[in-house]
């Protein structure tokens, strides 16, 4: 067999490796290199209120703090006493509660940043440039051959219209053309508001929940008691739960007198410390 006809394996080998997404020297498969965004939207839907550590310590405090009770009843201490570490670790639940929404508020402001900074660095990157420029001259020679019934008429048909869709140098080109036309501009930045243009992120599965979260957290942020995890259904839970008065009621649903028995008063503590 000649050189023309002899078959190079070593070649044609790896050309089937690459092929099959195999690393040329190992045959393992190639590790596939996660993608930015896919990683930011699993941090946005798996970074919720009621998933977050400080929210699910501080429902587990709340029941601690009610066996304590209990506890603190069986060993005959005095009423007083109890009600000081009550006083003293419900508003410990609370402090590190708030805490933690603080720091949660700012974990999310922060991918708000990521995930646009994202975006907009994905806008400047077009898979052809080339294509792009021309389709650009296209679009500005048929906007630049309207007159001014023409482009109006685009205009109303373009706001009524949810099948077209324009990008954010389309979009831009008509603001600047109806600068001088109040009604039309009006129209033109109703329409990219409406479609995000320019701020494609928005309409994202991620970004919602991302506000969402943060709607919560404001209202948490608000008020200085828990809310229970919501039901189907439910934005924020209608139940609330009120650390102090939860183990008040554990107290109060036993009708012992303490006082009777005779255990020296300590000072209030944290029981979680």
């Amino acid at each position: 067999m000649d050189d023309y006809n002899r078959i190079d394996t070593d070649a044609l080998l790896a050309k089937l490796r690459q092929n099959l997404g195999l690393d040329l020297e190992t045959s393992q498969p190639t590790p596939k290199k996660v993608d930015k965004q896919i990683t930011l939207e699993q941090q946005a839907m798996t970074n919720t209120p009621y998933n977050a550590d400080y929210y699910n310590q501080a429902i587990k405090r709340v029941e601690k703090l009610k066996d304590y009770c209990q506890s603190s009843m069986k060993n005959k201490h005095p009423r007083a006493d109890i009600i000081a570490d009550i006083n003293s670790s419900a508003h410990a639940i609370m402090r590190d509660y708030h805490e933690g929404i603080e720091d949660q508020i700012k974990q999310l402001k922060q991918w708000q940043q990521d995930y646009i900074k994202y975006f907009k660095n994905k806008e400047k990157k077009y898979d052809n440039p080339q294509e792009e420029l021309l389709h650009r001259q296209d679009w500005n020679s048929m906007v630049n051959a309207m007159d001014s019934e023409e482009l109006a008429d685009y205009i109303r048909e373009l706001t009524n219209d949810d099948s077209k869709t324009l990008g954010a140098y389309e979009v831009n080109t008509l603001l600047s053309k109806t600068k001088n036309n109040p009604s039309l501009f009006a129209l033109v930045k109703n329409y990219r508001n409406a479609k995000h243009v320019g701020s494609e992120w928005e309409t994202t599965d991620a970004w919602q929940q991302v506000e969402k979260s943060l709607s919560i957290l404001g209202v948490y942020q608000r008020n200085n008691i828990l809310y229970d995890k919501p039901e189907e259904g439910e934005w924020i839970s209608r139940k609330v739960i009120d650390p102090k008065e939860e183990a008040m009621s554990v107290l109060n649903a036993h009708h012992n007198n303490h006082s009777q028995y005779k255990v020296e008063h300590h000072q209030p503590v944290n029981i979680f410390e």
